[in-house]
């Protein structure tokens, strides 16, 4: 399972804090996105940022892209940590 806590923490704070103080409505139609449920889903950390708008994305909420490389190489380390926490934990150990 991939976790998204820190891209939906950095959309958010950016979102919510910038001086136009986007809706998630307002910021999917600046995307060109046909529903604002996707920026829902990344607030939530159920989904990522698709790549295709990553770069839209940090121009409008002036995200600096090293940023937003930090948040999504966070994501990636956390699921990969969890992926193999979990896989080796239910392995029976060699004696």
């Amino acid at each position: 399972m991939k976790t998204f806590n820190n891209i939906a923490s950095l959309v958010k704070t950016k979102r919510t804090e910038h001086h136009k103080c986007y809706s998630q409505a307002e910021l999917s139609s600046l995307l060109g996105l046909k529903s604002d449920y996707l920026i829902a889903n990344i607030e939530e950390a159920t989904c990522g940022v698709p790549l295709k708008s990553i770069s839209k994305l940090s121009e409008i909420l002036e995200i600096h892209p090293d940023d937003f490389k930090e948040a999504i190489l966070k994501d990636h380390h956390e699921s990969l940590d969890m992926f193999f926490n979990k896989k080796f934990n239910k392995k029976p150990m060699c004696m």
